[in-house]
């Protein structure tokens, strides 16, 4: 009777370790820009265009494997918006945090590209690390000035259980975050805006 309930606690545990099959599809809520203090704000209301960020991954949504085990990757996580549209939107609400209007054609122009949005997950022993590594390019300029920044981070985690679409959502939400942080700080952009 001991034996079969050990087998069956065995099997019970290595089936919550099995590795997830199929792609993983993750919503990643929008930014919600800082009341905090912004570098942006600094510069007086104008309007501003800010175009599509362009992304360089061949499928930008396809951030990353759902799992790596010894058989290899199960599936791929898909995140939703991709990259682009999610720093984009996070920018933009930052301007109009700051008092700036968005529009199609402005005298100030913020152009964006991805340069990467990565998930790696390392299983272990005993848990799983979650990293998530963020780079984007900016461009900001005007007729009378340019500005090219880039900003990068990398955020990360462990789990005690298989890392699902909750985990994920909340890694890239905060890297994201990260990434608008530096975007409003950014003493130069906003003198591209028109700050003292």
């Amino acid at each position: 009777m001991l034996a079969a309930r050990c087998c069956l606690i065995a099997t019970i545990a290595l089936a919550a370790c099995a590795a997830p099959q199929g792609d993983l599809n993750v919503s990643i809520p929008p930014h919600i820009a800082s009341a905090g203090p912004s570098a942006l704000a600094s510069a007086p209301p104008r309007n501003v265009a800010i175009p599509p960020f362009r992304d360089a991954a061949a499928r930008p949504g396809r951030i990353g494997d759902r799992s790596t085990s010894a058989s290899g990757p199960t599936g791929a996580v898909i995140i939703d918006p991709p990259p682009g549209q999610l720093l984009h939107d996070a920018f933009a609400a930052e301007l109009r945090r700051a008092g700036h209007t968005i529009q199609n054609s402005a005298g100030a122009t913020i152009e964006g590209s991805v340069v990467g949005l990565t998930l790696r997950i390392n299983s272990t022993a005993m848990d799983w690390q979650v990293i998530v590594d963020a780079n984007v390019a900016i461009a900001a300029h005007t007729d009378e000035r340019t500005v090219n920044h880039a900003y990068a981070t990398r955020c990360e985690d462990r789990s005690y259980t298989t890392p699902g679409a909750s985990v994920i959502a909340g890694m890239v939400g905060h890297c994201i975050d990260d990434l608008a942080r530096q975007f409003r700080s950014d003493a130069d952009i906003a003198q591209v805006l028109g700050a003292p």
